[in-house]
């Protein structure tokens, strides 16, 4: 399984009068809730809910997140991906090239008003770029801090989506 890590391209944060600048969250934040899942809290272990002992890691996604319009990433109403909207995305992590089992956790929204994350956990087909599971969790964060309450926001969602992952295999398969 290679996993991409969290993509925040097309996340939206509300209630942002407790956020920090766009571009500091842009710049600092999501590189750092990034590395959650790469060598901090969890590392390693990533692949172990999901019963996938072999785990390679592509950092294309923290190209991606660093391109991202800070003009655009606060908001002030409600907002939801769609599902024709992530398999269409995802279609573009295609590589003919390429074989197996792609895992990404697509980051939707960060709302502190309402007081949750919510990502959606994607496994694809990495040569055709095809969804094989797409489900949404939403996680509460804990912690006075913005850094603290959202990191373990993003370890919540983690062990949600291993918890669920039974439950949905027998969905889609």
């Amino acid at each position: 399984m290679t996993f991409y890590g969290l993509d925040f391209t097309h996340a939206k944060c509300m209630g942002t009068e407790k956020f920090p600048s766009p571009e500091e969250v842009i710049t600092v934040h999501i590189p750092q809730w990034n590395q959650i899942f790469m060598d901090e809290e969890i590392g390693e272990d990533v692949g172990k809910p999901y019963k996938k002992k072999e785990v390679f890691y592509d950092t294309l996604i923290y190209a991606k997140n660093a391109q991202i319009n800070a003009s655009e990433l606060y908001i002030d109403h409600p907002y939801m991906l769609e599902r024709k909207e992530i398999k269409a995305y995802i279609k573009g992590f295609a590589d003919y090239n390429s074989s197996g089992l792609g895992l990404i956790y697509l980051v939707e929204a960060l709302n502190r008003s309402e007081k949750y994350l919510s990502v959606w956990v994607v496994f694809f087909d990495k040569k055709t770029g095809d969804v094989l599971l797409s489900e949404p969790i939403r996680s509460k964060g804990k912690g006075r801090h913005f850094d603290d309450y959202w990191r373990n926001a993003f370890l919540e969602m983690f062990d949600t989506s291993a918890k669920e992952y039974k439950a949905w295999k027998k969905i889609y398969n």
